[in-house]
């Protein structure tokens, strides 16, 4: 067209390409492949070879004109929804499969199943997106072993949430001084502000900036002897640090503890800024280059107690346990009014909040500002 055509309202775009962008055959790999953070944006359908149409080309039979059922599966409520993409997400960290499940995935499916559309699509759409078949299969089994424990933490959440509602009703108050098991405020919105999302302009000659700002930030922030209440989330790389270490989390349930971790960002940099010959600077997103992190590499091992948890199970090994122990008495060191329940309790009630398993630091962050935590003296040194 040679001007401006206005869009109807009824009108519908669809992109379609071959293997979702990540290239079944070296033949299907373009020139410059999509990057998961770029996947992540999109619903995919699945659209395989029309053997109905192949029949009717070659052999002249009749197309197969079936309707499709958009609501196979059960179209799921909100909180069912919500609570299988975040069983997926630990599942995905847990086995270290490269793929991202972000909140994208919670707020589209949300929005498809007011739609009509069930599980079985919502799945194929937001959650398995061209994954191999084997990576599928045990990702849908763990997500379906870790179901019951998101379910509680949803349910958690939905009984407080209404416990504080009739409490405000009857205007009561507590005198008591409350521990996690006792407090209602799992709406963490009037004092807690998730860290913002940063843009950073990247040169293709310095793109090892990031990694030198964060082995900084490790080196200063992660010390035992850190007085988190000192914080302060205005200075620019800070900013940058507790947005990395959020990320890092909620995506691939992956801890920032060690500057050996750090070129592994560095990579990820390179790959969001893409051909050298057309940029020389470019302006990127933290959580884009968070999102393009290869946490397949041996230095982000669920073996070595890299991925969050603040409990163990009979079947984790000494490291795991090791890093649940250090991780525990690491917040313990900033909050000693706070004993190991007290510390797993509060885990749970962030996780309930925001819908993924805290870092160590991330945690301190988050305590820091917490009504019945923060502002308490943090245990000398």
């Amino acid at each position: 067209p040679d001007s401006r055509v206005p869009r109807h309202e009824t009108a519908r775009f669809i992109a379609s390409a071959n293997t979702i962008g990540r290239g079944a055959t070296s033949e299907y790999v373009g020139r410059a492949p999509i990057d998961a953070a770029t996947i992540d944006r999109f619903a995919f359908i699945p659209m395989d070879t029309d053997e109905y149409l192949e029949d009717a080309l070659i052999l002249g039979t009749e197309i197969n004109r079936s309707p499709l059922d958009i609501s196979a599966g059960e179209v799921p409520s909100p909180k069912e929804w919500l609570a299988t993409v975040r069983a997926h997400r630990q599942a995905l960290g847990e086995l270290g499969i490269r793929a991202i499940i972000s909140q994208r995935a919670s707020l589209y499916g949300v929005r498809l199943a007011e739609q009509g559309v069930g599980k079985d699509w919502l799945g194929e759409m937001l959650l398995y997106k061209g994954m191999k078949e084997h990576d599928r299969e045990k990702l849908a089994e763990n997500a379906k072993r870790l179901m019951p424990r998101v379910q509680e933490a949803l349910d958690y959440k939905t009984r407080e949430a209404t416990k504080g509602k009739e409490l405000d009703e009857s205007h009561s108050k507590s005198s008591q001084e409350t521990q996690p098991k006792d407090t209602e405020k799992k709406d963490d919105s009037e004092w807690f502000t998730p860290p913002e999302d940063k843009e950073i302009t990247i040169d293709r000659t310095n793109t090892r900036w990031l990694e030198r700002s964060l082995d900084s930030s490790i080196r200063r922030f992660l010390p035992d002897c850190y007085n988190i209440n000192k914080l302060d989330t205005s200075n620019y790389e800070t900013s940058i640090f507790v947005r990395v270490c959020w990320d890092l989390e909620s995506m691939h349930s992956r801890e920032l503890t060690d500057i050996s971790q750090t070129p592994t960002i560095s990579r990820a940099v390179g790959r969001v800024f893409g051909d050298p010959e057309i940029w020389t600077t470019k302006k990127v997103l933290v959580s884009d280059i968070v999102a393009a992190v290869n946490v397949e590499d041996r230095r982000w091992q669920r073996d070595r107690g890299d991925i969050t948890q603040w409990e163990t199970e009979d079947n984790d090994n000494d490291h795991i346990k090791t890093e649940v122990h250090d991780r525990i008495e690491f917040v313990k060191d900033h909050f000693s009014q706070l004993n190991d329940h007290d510390v797993q309790d509060y885990a749970k009630q962030f996780e309930a909040c925001h819908g993924f398993v805290p870092g160590r630091f991330t945690l301190c962050n988050w305590l820091r500002q917490h009504p019945d935590v923060g502002g308490k003296r943090p245990r000398s040194h």
